[in-house]
């Protein structure tokens, strides 16, 4: 009887202690639940990153593709620029017929200059009168016609620099002589800088007129927002409708010989030609 007791009890300590020895299983399922949780919200925000990184791989893609097309028409109107600025060079002016009439020589009758000149008559002196009436009135009448041709003015070319040495001025003499030129030079200035009052001095300019302005290398020393300049430029300039406005961009080619680039005045470049042909 003593043995059945003793077994029975140590059964009963078996068993309590297993009952102590177990893991608390309703707080790892919750545990468990907010891991899964967690799981499937990182899953679903790698899956929308993915798609992003897609979406941005189309559209660099497409820019990529959109910058190839556009330097390839850029590079076709820099030749066609080239050889028209070749050709106003090289462009000799047509000498045209001369228009001053020439009057007809008379040539005088040998037997009548051979007659002695010591017996002049009425007749002679009335003639001598009447040739230096009509000589007179011929003189007016070139006169007259002369007044009234009209006076062309030239057209006006104004040129904003920020060289130098590269003696533009110089150089637009010679090519365009037919043109009134004007010339501000701004030191070291940048795009802002060089744009900055264009208004005022274009303000005689008209549709006939023309206004140069050559970007220098100032602000491609250093990084810049070159979006907020484009901006600026474009603000600026679609505001003068009067008259005709060319922008010279420094080229981003090192030299015709080697195969480096300035890269941020092709980014600025690329990004000012995609402006204005949106």
């Amino acid at each position: 009887m003593t043995e059945t007791v003793t077994v029975i009890e140590s059964n009963n300590l078996t068993l309590d202690g297993s009952t102590n020895s177990m893991p608390n299983i309703s707080d790892d399922d919750d545990e468990v639940k907010s891991l899964r949780q967690e799981i499937l919200t990182l899953r679903s925000e790698l899956n929308s990153a993915h798609q992003e990184i897609n979406n941005l791989s189309l559209e660099n893609t497409e820019l990529r593709n959109t910058i190839k097309n556009l330097s390839s028409k850029y590079e076709v109107l820099t030749k066609a620029t080239k050889q028209l600025s070749s050709d106003l060079c090289t462009r000799t002016p047509i000498n045209s017929k001369s228009t001053t009439p020439h009057r007809p020589t008379h040539k005088k009758n040998k037997s009548k200059s051979a007659q002695p000149a010591s017996t002049p008559s009425a007749h002679q002196n009335t003639d001598t009168v009447r040739g230096t009436a009509s000589l007179s009135h011929i003189v007016q009448q070139t006169t007259k016609q002369t007044n009234k041709i009209p006076k062309v003015d030239k057209p006006k070319l104004c040129i904003i620099s920020s060289n130098r040495r590269n003696k533009v001025l110089t150089i637009a003499e010679n090519a365009f002589a037919d043109y009134h030129l004007c010339h501000y030079l701004k030191p070291n200035c940048g795009v802002r800088e060089l744009i900055s009052g264009i208004d005022t001095k274009l303000k005689e300019h008209t549709v006939n007129d023309y206004c140069v302005v050559l970007i220098g290398e100032e602000d491609f020393r250093r990084t810049y927002n070159y979006v907020d300049i484009i901006i600026d430029i474009r603000e600026k300039l679609t505001q003068i409708q009067h008259t005709n406005i060319i922008l010279c961009l420094p080229t981003y080619k090192i030299n015709d010989y080697s195969i480096m680039y300035n890269g941020r005045i092709e980014t600025f470049c690329n990004l000012l030609y995609l402006d204005m042909c949106t």
